[in-house]
């Protein structure tokens, strides 16, 4: 039995008695009877026989309770999907079968599909009314369109302007004045630093000279003395010697380190790792200064260019620590990357300015000493550059100096990693 079939059973029992629903029920059993066979698979005849029923439960009683069933089966024609068409269909030839022995009931009928119809109407109401709210948005919509519209044109007249600006500034006099006067600059800057590189060099070879006239000429002298002596005197002769073999011992000496400083033979003969390691032992043991060092072995695939260049930067690097840093820990590494050897000198001590002021004018202890420190920056940087690499420092208050040099991979690591 449907949900209608027993609203319309519990609304008997409220509405009527014992006798009154022993009738109505004949009615209609006989109602039943006298209708077409309906198949009960197709939806719309199961409600049409639904519709049958209720109308004529509420012709034999026209009760408000029975009333309200009419509005029910329009809620459910609306749930169903059975248009205002069918509906109407289903009323006449339920009103044909429910009136036909008293047509007097049509106008009862009637009321009872006008109540049917409510739940159409109410439907009607809410559509209409979505149309409407449906017609504001679109008119807003349009309104904001317009009001788009309006702002993108006016901001691309604006891009247009900005960009005609641009271009004419690019043009202009002014432009090409201050790019020549950068480059007259960077001419001046470039010929102090060409004079300054000259005057190094010519101190270096004088430092140079004098040391090997100083410790070098003066032992030859010395041992030349001691065997002069050991000639004269044979009683003293075996002395004399073993001076004579001391002082030829610290020249060989001094010789050797002369020679490390203009090309180290170990970097040729035991490879780059080898040769920090003992020039990193040599600066710690000779400026008391702990330096830590770490490199993968993937170093010694280096060109006999770049191992240099590794070299020379560390030698520049930990003299500039040396020298100006004050710091207490020193840390050498080198390690690869994705694509790239990459070497790293950092260290604690107190950090520097790195920007480029005007020192033309300016002379001094202090003026010499920063010229000094970027001349030899800019060597290191001019070194990575001649071998494809980079060159990047970081100096901070407090954080020290980080001196940091990538150069490419060797060929078949390259290979390895792609």
């Amino acid at each position: 039995m449907s949900g209608t079939e027993k609203s319309i059973g519990q609304a008997k029992g409220r509405g009527r008695s014992s006798l009154e629903r022993a009738t109505v029920s004949r009615r209609a059993a006989s109602a039943a009877r006298s209708a077409p066979p309906i198949n009960g698979s197709d939806p719309l005849a199961r409600f049409s026989k639904r519709y049958l029923i209720a109308l004529q439960n509420y012709l034999l009683h026209p009760e408000e309770v029975f009333l309200q069933l009419a509005y029910e089966l329009g809620r459910q024609a609306v749930a169903e999907g059975i248009g205002l068409l069918n509906l109407f269909r289903i009323h006449n030839s339920a009103a044909e079968r429910a009136c036909r022995a008293e047509p007097k009931q049509f106008a009862a009928a009637q009321t009872f599909f006008m109540e049917a119809l409510s739940p159409f109407e109410a439907m009607q109401r809410g559509f209409r009314e979505t149309n409407n709210k449906l017609s504001e948005l679109n008119a807003t919509l349009a309104k904001r369109n317009n009001e788009l519209a309006a702002m993108n044109f006016a901001l691309k007249q604006e891009i247009e302007e900005r960009k005609r600006t641009e271009e004419a500034l690019r043009q202009s006099k002014e432009h090409y004045r201050v790019l020549f006067n950068e480059a007259r600059v960077m001419q001046e800057n470039l010929r102090h630093l060409s004079n300054r590189v000259l005057s190094i060099q010519e101190e270096e070879r004088r430092r140079i000279s004098r040391e090997l006239h100083d410790e070098v000429g003066q032992a030859l002298t010395a041992v030349n003395v001691h065997l002069t002596m050991a000639k004269k005197s044979p009683e003293t002769a075996a002395q004399q010697i073993a001076d004579a073999q001391k002082l030829v011992e610290q020249t060989m000496e001094a010789v050797h380190r002369f020679a490390r400083e203009l090309r180290p033979a170990m970097l040729d003969d035991l490879g780059l790792g080898a040769a920090l390691r003992s020039y990193i032992k040599a600066f710690a043991d000779r400026t008391g200064l702990p330096v830590r060092f770490e490199a993968v072995p993937i170093i010694e695939q280096l060109g006999s260019d770049e191992k240099m260049v590794f070299y020379r930067v560390v030698q520049e690097g930990l003299t500039n620590v040396g020298r100006h840093a004050h710091a207490t820990e020193v840390e050498v590494t080198i390690r690869a990357t994705r694509v790239a050897l990459r070497l790293e000198i950092s260290d604690n001590g107190k950090a520097f300015s790195l920007e480029q002021k005007e020192t033309s004018n300016i002379h001094g202890p202090a003026t010499d000493r920063l010229t000094q420190k970027r001349l030899g920056l800019l060597g290191m940087q001019e070194r990575v550059r001649l071998v494809n690499g980079t060159f990047h420092v970081e100096s901070r208050e407090g954080k020290g100096t980080l001196l940091r040099v990538d150069l490419p991979l060797p060929a078949e690591e390259s290979k390895g990693k792609g």
